[in-house]
């Protein structure tokens, strides 16, 4: 819907219904930051590695296709039918994770808000930057 809107906003004519459904799509395709490849996580056998987003279920599922993430399972909005940084998105990670201690759980983020959230509900939490392999290159900072 939001891409029909732009079609008019920016007289955007002549594309076919595929078309449309390809950029639509893009989401999906989309490349990982560098840093964030393929190669599994260093604690991935001690602990259980999940993305936690307002994202869709099938969305990240072909995100980490696509990209090769090495995520053991995928936490999308559709399943909670709630968005970050209602309580409830943070919740669900630790039920669904089979934990009863928010403290065992731990909020890996570059969004300060979602730091914040977990922490009020009890979810330790780590910062991370975000930086993308463009700003790295123009650093120089590999």
């Amino acid at each position: 819907m939001g891409l029909d809107i732009c079609w008019k906003k920016f007289d955007i004519t002549g594309l076919s219904e595929e078309d449309k459904i390809w950029f639509n799509l893009t989401w999906h395709r989309l490349k990982p930051v560098a840093r964030f490849s393929a190669r599994p996580h260093p604690h991935q056998a001690e602990y259980i590695i999940a993305t936690l987003s307002n994202g869709t279920v099938r969305l990240l599922t072909d995100m980490a296709k696509h990209c090769g993430l090495p995520w053991d399972t995928v936490l999308g909005s559709d399943v909670v039918r709630h968005y970050k940084p209602d309580a409830e998105m943070y919740q669900s990670a630790i039920h669904f994770l089979g934990n009863d201690d928010p403290g065992s759980v731990m909020m890996v983020a570059a969004h300060n808000g979602d730091l914040v959230s977990a922490r009020q509900i009890g979810m330790k939490t780590a910062f991370t930057a975000a930086r993308t392999s463009t700003a790295r290159s123009r650093r120089g900072d590999f």
